[in-house]
């Protein structure tokens, strides 16, 4: 946890210590929500292109688009 603290959310040490448990939570929870807002740009890059890729290879019966070939948890 002091890792994360430290690291991720740039807490000094008598910020972290002086932190509630409830508080500390809250803080991960956000920084992991970032994370995923940070990351859902070059995912859907990623999955796009891999979709382009395989639409490339095989037939006009087997194309797929980028949702149908790799769904995301954000899609639905």
């Amino acid at each position: 946890m002091r890792r994360l603290a430290f690291g991720a959310l740039h807490m000094d040490a008598e910020r972290f210590e002086k932190m509630l448990v409830g508080d500390f939570l809250d803080a991960m929870g956000g920084y992991n929500e970032a994370e995923l807002e940070r990351l859902k740009p070059i995912a859907e890059l990623i999955r796009t292109s891999t979709a382009l890729l395989w639409n490339l290879q095989v037939d006009r019966n087997s194309k797929r688009n980028a949702r149908e070939l790799w769904p995301f948890p954000w899609d639905e």
